[in-house]
């Protein structure tokens, strides 16, 4: 435990609330791009589940937001691009059909919009 004396060293990487912002890490890669429109900006993806996410999700063209958690009402709320997942493999499955043209970025997104929406739904008439 970090209570004990060969424990675990907490290593912030900032002064943020959350012991790392990770907009600051992702930001100089969007930024080096800006600088540079002749050269083509690969897309960004990020993938989160809570509050210490909630800075990255701005900086990225599509954030993957874990199914049930509270980072998706923050993207509806915020109008930030982003789709629902429950593991790994649903990411990856997506990242693939992205990739290879078979949906966009923005068809991605709606759908996450409306599977959000169809749970608040259940979770209402559940009740």
């Amino acid at each position: 435990t970090k209570d004990q004396e060969d424990g675990w060293q907490l290593k912030y990487h900032d002064d943020s609330g959350f012991g790392h912002d990770k907009s600051l890490t992702i930001r100089p890669y969007a930024e080096h791009f800006a600088k540079r429109p002749n050269k083509p900006r690969p897309t960004l993806l990020y993938a989160g589940d809570g509050v210490s996410d909630l800075s990255a999700a701005r900086e990225t063209d599509l954030l993957f937001a874990k199914k049930g958690h509270d980072l998706i009402t923050y993207c509806e709320r915020e109008g930030i691009p982003f789709t629902i997942f429950e593991d790994w493999q649903s990411i990856l499955a997506t990242t693939k059909e992205i990739f290879e043209g078979k949906t966009s970025l923005k068809e991605v997104a709606a759908e996450g919009v409306e599977k959000a929406q169809e749970t608040k739904q259940d979770v209402e008439t559940a009740k």
